[in-house]
């Protein structure tokens, strides 16, 4: 009996790798060290790490799943590559800003929402948001009274809840009161009488059952009687509306009175829910605020939604035109959730608190008895995330700042400081540069971060540019030696020791034998006009005054949170694009524009290019159309009916209508990144057959295709075309 060697834990061993521009390399990377690759652009640094490495760890995973989850998730294809061994599980962590919705937060990223909810939940104090009072528990007398208070005399109906917005079905639950003798059921605002046929409902979503125990007016006997009924289905809640079961619905459930006896203001007797997780969320209907629905904007699509009566989980992500929501004034939660208390302090409190202050409370926090049993691991699991996030220099940031306002480098060290936090061990983490967007000062703080990585057994490689990560790295992999066809291949692969004698550019360059020559600095006289912003105060700005010469490049610098993208990004460029009548977006806090003031202002930043997934740079650029029209211009093309239209991958009867010109299925994965799959019909050449026929000639006199052509590099077709 023959037995295989066992595999070589050690190392991750790549052989034969020729996807995208890679020529037929092999390399092996060492487990649990840390590993820098780098190269110029498109050398072949992220085709390795992620579309190599990455994909195929994740491939795997899949791949281990059993059929019926394969068969829900598919795989994506095998990467263009002999073998791959030793590869752990992987996670990736890109550059890029955050895609989150608005109600996406630092608080709901990095999960200390969540432990916060849990500490409100177990030991928070339910006030009442009009009289400021603690809540009490409630007698069956005050209900009543309370009942004759709110509604008087009039005909009432009186509901037990039963289910409140929660997802299933729910079967069990309506076929048990039909058992019991009960006709009618309020069902998500609908009655309805469940000894005729029991309503399916949607699993994933969202119920509320509620059973009608009777209606009645000014009868006191029956009113007593109804009550002690309602209470005792509804484990000490009810619900009262005037809205009754042989009347057509409105829909208007803002009708409903909640009672209980479990917690009520002793000055109004209005009654309050048991404090539960979703009651401290914006995401949940049952604790965002209902003016703006957890946004803590008013905005233009927002009032849309409201006029069409949209669902609550309608997700939006357009500021357009944004106002602070004035009955939260941001804080996206409803009166009761802002009203409960812990230490003195509402859930929203902590949530406009930026980190650093966050741990400075949870730290001099003296908790005894119960609220200490309850509270211990709950606050050190805060206490650990809120050191990781400051020990990546995110410390000046607010639990309620969007995840959209966060660049990129922000939200990269987020991640970072959330997987140092998992305490994982055994994985293989893949970084996009994660030095874009940090001053040098703060590189120390990742490096830390990468290293303790690194030492609780997870493999690290990082795709960088910046010399203190390399030099941090244990092991470095150069790439080049040039972009597209010139790359590819692997020019150095040693320790960053080794790299600075390997007469590499990498290693010339870190040595110092060579530096970035700098040109000398035009002098910017005091004459020269400039652009004055004045007084800007949003998030950390303390009421600056900003001069900014124009006609000149100027660099706006500093540490990472010293408020350079607020003043630009939050202030400057809103501001002139209001002016301008660009946008209705109104910008951060400040005084006023002064001096030379722009009429237009182009912003770059780092949103893609392209808002549909069939863009890209030919197309961007404005290219495209010439070259379309040289394809039509051909005798094939006039002899299929061809027009320059046809060409077009966004329309037209030429592209592939499989995939409607996007070269690819993209498949949403529920629990990992989204997969690409190269269309099944044109094999991602985003044209039909025919189309494909059509060939233009060029100055190598071969003919190519409109596929060909957006294949070539910019280089090959700047040398063909020309």
């Amino acid at each position: 009996m023959k037995l295989s060697a066992p595999e070589d834990n050690t190392r991750i061993v790549i052989q034969g790798a020729r996807e995208h521009n890679l020529k037929n390399l092999s390399v092996t990377i060492p487990r649990d060290k840390f590993t820098v690759v780098t190269g110029p652009s498109g050398s072949g640094k992220s085709t390795l790490a992620f579309d190599l490495v990455f994909a195929e760890g994740q491939r795997r995973y899949l791949e281990s799943l059993n059929a019926y989850a394969r068969s829900m998730v598919q795989p994506a294809p095998a990467p263009e590559v002999d073998s791959i061994r030793g590869i752990p599980p992987t996670v990736a962590i890109e550059q890029r800003t955050s895609r989150g919705g608005l109600r996406s937060t630092v608080g709901t990223t990095t999960e200390l929402l969540h432990f916060l909810r849990l500490l409100f939940v177990k030991l928070g104090t339910q006030y009442c948001p009009d009289c400021g009072i603690p809540a009490s528990p409630q007698s069956h007398d005050d209900i009543i009274k309370a009942i004759r208070r709110d509604f008087g005399s009039d005909q009432i109906a009186v509901l037990a809840p039963i289910v409140r917005r929660q997802k299933g079905i729910f079967r069990a639950e309506m076929e048990a009161a039909a058992v019991a003798g009960h006709r009618i059921m309020r069902i998500d605002g609908a009655y309805i009488d469940i000894s005729l046929k029991i309503p399916s409902l949607a699993r994933y979503s969202e119920h509320e059952l509620e059973l009608a125990v009777g209606i009645c007016g000014a009868d006191e006997q029956a009113l007593e009687k109804i009550v002690a009924a309602a209470l005792l289905h509804g484990h000490g809640r009810l619900l009262v509306t005037r809205s009754l079961p042989d009347e057509p619905t409105t829909g208007l459930l803002e009708q409903d009175v909640f009672y209980s006896t479990l917690a009520a203001c002793p000055s109004c007797l209005k009654s309050f829910p048991a404090l539960d997780p979703k009651l401290f969320s914006y995401n949940s209907s049952a604790g965002a605020c209902p003016k703006c629905s957890g946004y803590g904007l008013i905005t233009s699509a927002l009032k849309k939604a409201q006029k069409k009566k949209e669902d609550f989980n309608t997700d939006l992500s357009d500021t357009e035109g944004a106002e602070l929501c004035p009955d939260c004034l941001g804080t996206r939660l409803n009166p009761v959730a802002r009203a409960v208390r812990w230490h003195d302090r509402s859930i929203s409190d902590f949530g406009a608190m930026t980190i650093d202050s966050v741990e400075e409370f949870f730290r001099n926090l003296r908790l005894e008895g119960r609220e200490a049993a309850i509270a211990h691991d709950a606050v050190a699991e805060i206490l650990s995330r809120l050191s990781f996030l400051q020990e990546v220099g995110l410390g000046y940031l607010t639990l309620d700042r969007l995840s959209s306002t966060l660049s990129g480098g922000e939200s990269q060290r987020i991640n970072l400081s959330t997987s140092l936090g998992s305490n994982l061990t055994g994985s293989l983490y893949i970084l996009d540069e994660p030095s874009i967007g940090l001053h040098p000062r703060d590189m120390h703080h990742v490096n830390r971060i990468m290293r303790r990585l690194t030492e609780a057994g997870n493999t690290l490689v990082v795709v960088e540019h910046d010399p203190q990560v390399m030099l941090a790295a244990n092991r470095l992999i150069d790439m080049g030696p040039g972009s597209g066809t010139d790359g590819g291949r692997i020019i150095f692969d040693g320790s960053t020791r080794e790299v600075l004698d390997a007469g590499t550019l990498t290693g010339d360059y870190l040595s110092g034998r060579r530096r970035v020559r700098r040109p000398d600095p035009e002098f910017v006289t005091a004459d020269r006009p400039r652009l004055i912003i004045k007084g800007a105060s949003e998030h950390n700005l303390r009421h600056i005054d900003v001069a900014i010469p124009m006609g000149a490049i100027v660099a706006i610098a500093g540490v990472s949170g010293s408020g350079k993208s607020t003043l630009v990004s939050d202030i400057l460029v809103p501001a002139l694009k209001r002016k301008s009548g660009k946008s209705t977006d109104q910008p951060g806090k400040f005084d006023g524009l002064a001096g030379c003031i722009p009429h237009d202002v182009i912003y770059v930043d780092q949103s893609p290019i392209g808002r549909t997934t069939r863009g890209n740079p030919v197309s961007y650029v404005g290219s495209f159309d010439g070259i379309r029209s040289l394809f039509a211009a051909t005798p094939m093309a006039r002899h299929l009916g061809l027009s320059v239209g046809d060409f077009s991958f966004n329309s037209g009867k030429g592209r592939c209508p499989t995939c409607g010109g996007a070269g690819f299925e993209h498949i949403e994965m529920q629990f990992l990144s989204d997969v690409y799959l190269p269309c099944p019909a044109c094999g991602g050449k985003r044209y039909k057959d025919s189309t494909l026929e059509v060939k233009i000639r060029l100055s190598d006199d071969r003919d190519y295709s409109i596929a060909d052509v957006l294949d070539m590099t910019a280089d090959e077709a700047t040398r063909l075309f020309f």
